[in-house]
């Protein structure tokens, strides 16, 4: 039986750097896929886009799934989402579903501290 509105590990998290405001609905969020991610199609269902919030306590996820888009929100009522490191002159980056998953649930991501593993997906 397959998981209704889930995101999964197999899935490419894209991350728009820039502030956004979240009163920007799906159509809005969705001209901002399309000027910023020109390349990565978006009706795979297998691309996830996550934007935040300038003060970073409120986040929007979107996807396409079976039809139809996807718009998943968080707002925090205390404290705010952690981004990871990343190049602050590109307007976009990839994450892994287990750095999404840190972000999401407040850990710390400088205290991580990963031990070798052998991996074979491209998001790390």
């Amino acid at each position: 039986m397959a998981t209704m509105f889930a995101l999964e590990e197999d899935m490419t998290f894209y991350v728009y750097s820039e502030a956004v405001d979240m009163r920007c609905g799906i159509p809005k969020l969705y001209d901002l896929i399309c000027a910023s991610f020109p390349s990565v199609p978006f009706l795979t269902g297998k691309n996830v886009f996550v934007f935040f919030s300038r003060s970073r306590y409120h986040v929007k996820i979107i996807r396409y799934d079976s039809g139809g888009v996807l718009l998943y929100q968080k707002r925090l009522e205390h404290g705010t989402f952690e981004l990871p490191e990343h190049d602050a002159s590109d307007k976009s980056f990839i994450i892994s579903y287990e750095t999404l998953s840190f972000i999401m649930r407040g850990i710390s991501l400088k205290s991580i501290k990963y031990r070798k593993r052998f991996r074979t997906d491209k998001n790390k």
